[in-house]
């Protein structure tokens, strides 16, 4: 029998994951960005961080998530 190498206890909550996946494609197709480089995913705090080569302008923000 295989041991388990990074076990934890916790219970993955289906409708966060979906979202991680979903932030992580729309960071890409609007920034550029690779995935994020940390998730922290869980029912009542979240977050995730990227690297961005530059900081968005709100005028570039605002026409991304129009196309």
């Amino acid at each position: 029998m295989m041991p388990v190498l990074n076990a934890h206890n916790k219970e993955e909550f289906p409708p966060a994951h979906t979202a991680e996946h979903l932030l992580n494609q729309t960071m890409m197709r609007m920034f550029g960005c690779g995935r994020a480089v940390v998730a922290h995913i869980e029912r009542k705090k979240s977050k995730m961080d990227f690297v961005l080569d530059h900081k968005p302008q709100r005028k570039e923000e605002k026409e991304e998530s129009f196309q």
